[in-house]
């Protein structure tokens, strides 16, 4: 029996700081549209094309591994160093360091 197809569902797989040429600095999303199958062995979950925009919904053109481009605006930023991002989908995010107290 062929698996059952579910309706792609965009979600937030990156966030991560990113910087103008003044130096004032914003968030990028990276946005991936997920598919899941219902199959004999349970839910598979396969990550579909990225995408990118600010917080407030505006399209991000990737330009190269650290550049980005603000589509309306022409706005150029760049990835700020070591800013490696947070995950979003629950499966590869960490509880973080356990508390000392």
């Amino acid at each position: 029996m062929a698996p059952n197809k579910f309706s792609p569902q965009a979600c937030v797989a990156e966030r991560f700081e990113a910087r103008d040429e003044a130096g004032r600095s914003g968030v990028i999303d990276e946005l991936s549209d997920s598919l899941h199958e219902s199959a004999l062995g349970g839910i598979e979950w396969k990550r579909g094309e990225s995408r990118y925009q600010l917080p407030s919904g505006a399209a991000v053109e990737r330009l190269d591994e650290s550049l980005f481009r603000v589509v309306d605006s022409g706005q150029l930023l760049r990835r700020s160093e070591g800013a490696h991002g947070v995950t979003h989908h629950p499966l590869h995010q960490s509880t973080g360091p356990a508390d000392p107290t």
